[in-house]
């Protein structure tokens, strides 16, 4: 399979690559930086497209012109522009979607359009649906990416996957707590913000079963079989569970607020997902417990 890798640089991205080209696709990798190298540090990666995404995008309709492209997948983009507003993210998140599509029109009929997304923008919403159509996105993060979603869905061939908080990528949040524990001594984990999280592998499976489904569902969810945990409860329960060997304790995890009213709980449910993929969700402690060695080699 021919794969244009598009959207976002970051290590979600990376781990897709990575998973696709071992298991012999060829991979496109399309920076959003004229000049960056995101992607050439793994050596699996033998080039890359460089492309202002806010000043046009023609060097990808060279390559759906000349090139067989079987799938376009596009990683909305996350923290890099968390702060920026909504008309500066539609720019990265958005825009060039409709962009592309138009281009697929043109050039590669018949090549799929798959959006990564994630649980900001569905909201705060309870235990949200594949199906569910009244949403409230977070803020103009969450906004942005809702509307990546409306323009991949406005193509016939065009499919959303959400995920929570991904976990199993290097420089992720459990890598951030491990870190943060050994080379501070503690780590400030939020009590009022609540995900369900989702493991990297979960993403790439629901991705790998992408690739020949041909049914009606448009909107998918990567996500694990937990109910929402708060990032200080999942703090504390890794260091009092898999991870007590690491020689943490809990006094060593901070409580904190962030800095908003009220609690955020970002649920994914993934029955239709199951229904119509076979996607089996599975506890996201049983993904941590199988992958420790990789946060133990964090440590001295």
């Amino acid at each position: 399979m021919n794969e244009l890798i598009m959207g976002s640089t970051s290590r979600i991205a990376y781990e897709f690559i990575k998973h696709s080209i071992e298991n012999g696709s060829f991979c496109i990798p399309v920076s959003r930086s004229r000049n960056a190298s995101e992607f050439m540090h793994h050596d699996l990666i033998a080039d890359q497209i460089n492309c202002d995404f806010t000043n046009g995008i023609a060097s990808i309709e060279e390559i759906l012109k000349t090139r067989s492209v079987d799938r376009i997948v596009y990683f909305a983009c996350s923290n890099a522009l968390r702060t920026a507003p909504v008309s500066e993210q539609d720019k990265i998140n958005a825009d060039p979607v409709s962009k592309v599509i138009k281009m697929v029109q043109k050039h590669s009929e018949g090549t799929k359009l798959v959006y990564i997304s994630s649980d900001f923008a569905t909201g705060v919403q309870g235990n949200v649906s594949e199906d569910t159509t009244s949403l409230t996105p977070v803020d103009d993060y969450g906004r942005s990416k809702r509307n990546g979603e409306l323009a991949t869905r406005s193509y016939d061939d065009g499919y959303v996957v959400r995920v929570g908080n991904v976990l199993g990528t290097r420089r992720d949040f459990l890598s951030a707590v491990v870190l943060g524990l050994k080379q501070k001594g503690e780590f400030s984990a939020w009590t009022n913000v609540y995900n369900t999280f989702t493991w990297a592998g979960q993403l790439m499976r629901v991705l790998d079963k992408l690739r020949d489904y041909n049914g009606k569902q448009r909107i998918f969810h990567a996500a694990s079989s937990d109910a929402p945990m708060s990032r200080y409860a999942f703090c504390i329960d890794f260091v009092e569970t898999i991870g007590k060997d690491l020689g943490f304790t809990r006094d060593q995890i901070k409580p904190v607020r962030a800095p908003f009213e009220g609690d955020r709980i970002l649920q994914l449910s993934t029955k239709i997902t199951k229904r119509e993929l076979g996607f089996e969700p599975t506890p996201i402690k049983n993904e941590i417990k199988q992958n420790i060695d990789k946060y133990r080699a964090l440590l001295p």
